[in-house]
């Protein structure tokens, strides 16, 4: 299952690469990976760039999972996304974590990693994380008393699991939960689903399990418990945008038009967003206009592009 997944990942980024024109020196391409939170981000990202630059915008939302979007960027057919420092390390540098390492000193290593290994630069933190785990049912978490991984095993032959099939590939998915967890779920209790259709599958009870993150916004509006990870697998994952170091020498404006979003989101306020997508039915365009609105950031002027007017 794992070897088609990657085939079938690597054959999409050909395909877009193949499709992606030579860009115009005055455009930006910004993408996001194949969920809620990273949507909403994208936009975000976008709408700071148009309102304070002169550059032309491209989106690539929903461009992929992790792979295909940053090998996009390594390619140079994006420019810019927002990540995660758990997924940098883990999955793009495919370094060992360390449980005595602190946040800031994940973020440094992330960074000095991408540099030196590909040109990219991971700009300030967002302000909030978001860590995952797996989460079961509330019904089976009372009866049977399992509220920590570690307590997953209980009840391994009552699980029906719906994850995203990047996480069966992870080196920080389902591969280290079950060696550190010693968990041995059959696949035919596995369902490989999209992100954002695993909640869907919770409420209609075609599985019991699914893998969650800490600022999904559907986590208060469902009899759902995220599991505890009591043995510390899992990394900070501290998003941050990452981009280019070219696009960043020959355009400084675009630093200058994010700067504002440093440590500006918390996890409340990136759960509040999820929620208003996936439970009020919301664009993510639309959610990530407003947020920014109120914070007075698309009627300011930054200055960034002085030859520009605002």
């Amino acid at each position: 299952m794992g070897s088609f997944i990657h085939i079938y990942n690597r054959l999409l980024l050909l395909l877009f690469l193949k499709n992606t024109n030579e860009k115009n020196n005055k455009t930006v391409v910004v993408a996001s990976k194949n969920f809620t939170e990273q949507y909403i981000l994208g936009n975000i990202i976008a709408l700071m760039l148009e309102k304070h630059t002169g550059l032309k915008v491209e989106k690539k939302i929903n461009l992929g999972s992790t792979d295909i979007v940053t090998e996009a960027l390594k390619k140079g057919a994006v420019d810019i996304y927002p990540e995660y420092t758990g997924t940098g390390l883990l999955t793009v540098l495919k370094q060992p974590f360390n449980p005595k390492l602190s946040s800031q000193d994940i973020y440094n290593t992330v960074n000095k990693g991408y540099e030196d290994k590909y040109g990219i630069t991971w700009l300030e933190p967002l302000g909030f994380y978001n860590s995952q785990t797996l989460a079961i049912s509330k019904a089976i978490a009372s009866k049977f008393g399992v509220y920590k991984l570690s307590q997953l095993k209980l009840v391994e032959s009552k699980l029906k699991l719906a994850v995203p099939s990047e996480f069966l590939l992870r080196k920080d998915g389902f591969p280290n939960y079950k060696k550190v967890y010693d968990l041995n779920i059959p696949k035919s209790q596995i369902k490989l689903m999209e992100p954002n259709l695993m909640y869907q599958a919770f409420k209609t009870g075609i599985v019991n399990t699914i893998l969650v993150f800490t600022t999904d916004g559907q986590l208060s509006k469902y009899a759902i418990v995220p599991l505890e990870d009591d043995r510390h697998i899992n990394p900070p994952y501290d998003a941050a945008i990452v981009a280019r170091e070219a696009i960043l020498k020959k355009h400084p404006e675009i630093k200058c038009a994010l700067k504002p979003l440093n440590h500006l989101i918390t996890n409340k306020v990136m759960q509040s967003l999820n929620y208003q997508v996936d439970i009020e039915k919301k664009s993510p365009l639309e959610v990530a206009r407003t947020f920014l609105e109120d914070k007075g950031l698309l009627s300011i002027n930054l200055h960034c592009d002085t030859n520009r007017q605002q």
